[in-house]
């Protein structure tokens, strides 16, 4: 069933518009939701997660831009349907498009990391420079400890096992559309 569906997205004479459609949602989402960010008054040193550094192995995807968003989707669309969410599908249209936009198209994976998840305590982590966003500063660069994965499926079933089990999330798990998804996730910041 799951290819049927993968074949039907492709194959579909609306899949493409709807794909650059996300796409274009996805990017200003991003776009706006750095205007959103506010920083912590103390922004402090780096908490000291405890945890086994794993090294930064991850392979670039070596496929087009549309390749890696279908790869994304059909990962996502498998974990949401095995968590039983309501609408798995605009869940894993919008975290197919947060992975197409942390990664760029699977070009930079941290640890097998396709979302950008932070390290928490006792979880494998890897340590990597990225951009961050303050309205004082603007984007810089800085070091962070993101979770590491040892497969990618594991990374997309982490990232809907987040959705499912942080309360914050609970209005992206209720959308009925990627649209709506895009902007319940906006408002989780």
């Amino acid at each position: 069933k799951l290819m049927v569906g993968v074949a039907l997205l492709i194959f579909a004479p609306e899949a493409e518009a709807a794909f650059s459609k996300l796409d274009e949602m996805a990017r200003k989402f991003a776009s706006d939701l750095k205007d959103k960010l506010k920083p912590p008054s103390d922004l402090g040193d780096i908490p000291d997660i405890q945890g086994t550094p794993e090294p930064n192995v991850s392979t670039p995807f070596s496929g087009s831009q549309k390749e890696f968003y279908d790869m994304a989707y059909a990962n996502l669309l498998k974990y949401a349907k095995e968590q039983n969410l309501e609408n798995p599908e605009s869940v894993a249209r919008l975290g197919a498009a947060q992975a197409s936009l942390e990664t760029g198209y699977g070009k930079h994976i941290v640890g097998k990391n396709y979302f950008g998840i932070k390290a928490t305590s006792g979880k494998p982590f890897v340590e990597a420079k990225t951009q961050e966003y303050s309205p004082e500063k603007g984007m810089q660069e800085v070091t962070q400890k993101f979770r590491a994965y040892e497969s990618n499926e594991e990374s997309f079933e982490d990232y809907i096992k987040l959705l499912k089990q942080n309360k914050r999330y609970q209005p992206v798990l209720e959308a009925k559309t990627p649209e709506q998804a895009i902007v319940a996730q906006g408002k989780t910041v």
